[in-house]
């Protein structure tokens, strides 16, 4: 069976995915991941070979991450008949102020105000939960099925039942994955102590950062819009450069994609983004903000 994890950028879908893998460990099961480079990069083809070869293994345990928000990418994931698809739904506006303490704590991103973030960053990263939201929203798919990350996180033992059930995993005993997922031993386990990436985060926050009104309303305005392709032209042009540099992740790979999942899968590559970039993007906010 493939566990494919596919919600939006800071919906909560880590949280999701813990709950199958660390079920599926309490049970002593192995399970293998889907190559994690083609899924971040969307080299759709090599994401169909990965699948491909899970078909070809039915009685093995498969998990896959990723944030597919296209339709071309949603029929990729699909194509597995061996499939199911997690899903997790969380307001827009408060999946917004997560990613905006995520990129200044974690990934380091420097920013004046919520406006300035929205203009550089947030905008781009609504876009793309707004499609995701409408082009799953058309699926009528029995391997697909979603839950709200309030629920899952106020009403544990509920959801974590459901979900299990949904990936047809039994004998966990959901008692003792509460435990282990609650948020501190996260924090403890993955070297987060400061909560920059496991943040506890709740609902209604937006208001606190104080956003202006001209942000509010391009907020609202993508609210409201509903057209699949719509979205997905406009999230392009906002991503252009990323396309220009390494390919759409819309269209087949070519040279550029391939460059790019190479790079995701080289280790000392990997610890240049993560580690020095970040530092380095981190040591720029510190003097903006003594500025």
């Amino acid at each position: 069976m493939l566990y494919v994890f596919a919600g939006g950028h800071r919906m909560g879908s880590h949280f999701q995915t813990f709950v199958v893998t660390h079920g599926l460990s309490q049970l002593g099961t192995k399970f293998a991941w889907v190559d994690r480079a083609a899924m971040n990069t969307f080299h759709l083809g090599a994401i169909r070979r990965g699948l491909a070869r899970c078909d070809a293994s039915p009685a093995k345990s498969f998990v896959a991450k990723t944030h597919a928000s296209f339709p071309i990418q949603i029929d990729t994931l699909l194509s597995a008949w061996n499939v199911r698809v997690f899903l997790i739904w969380r307001p827009l506006r408060d999946c917004l102020v997560s990613d905006y303490h995520f990129a200044r704590s974690n990934a380091g991103h420097a920013y004046k105000d919520f406006d300035d973030y929205f203009a550089k960053r947030g905008r781009r990263v609504m876009l793309r939960n707004r499609l995701h939201e409408v082009a799953w929203s058309t699926r009528n798919d029995d391997r697909v099925r979603g839950w709200r990350y309030l629920d899952l996180r106020d009403d544990f033992s509920r959801v974590a039942g459901e979900m299990l059930a949904f990936a047809e995993i039994d004998g966990v005993d959901i008692d003792r994955l509460a435990e282990e997922l609650q948020i501190d031993k996260l924090r403890a386990k993955y070297r987060d102590p400061e909560g920059k990436f496991f943040r506890k985060g709740g609902a209604g926050e937006l208001e606190d950062l104080a956003p202006g009104e001209a942000t509010m309303a391009q907020i609202s305005e993508i609210e409201g819009m509903s057209d699949v392709a719509t979205l997905g032209a406009e999230y392009l042009r906002c991503d252009r450069w990323q396309s220009l540099v390494f390919g759409s992740e819309v269209e087949e790979a070519g040279l550029r994609k391939s460059l790019q999942t190479w790079l995701y899968r080289s280790r000392r590559i990997r610890r240049l983004r993560r580690r020095t970039l970040s530092n380095a993007r981190k040591s720029l906010h510190r003097l903006m903000s003594r500025g």
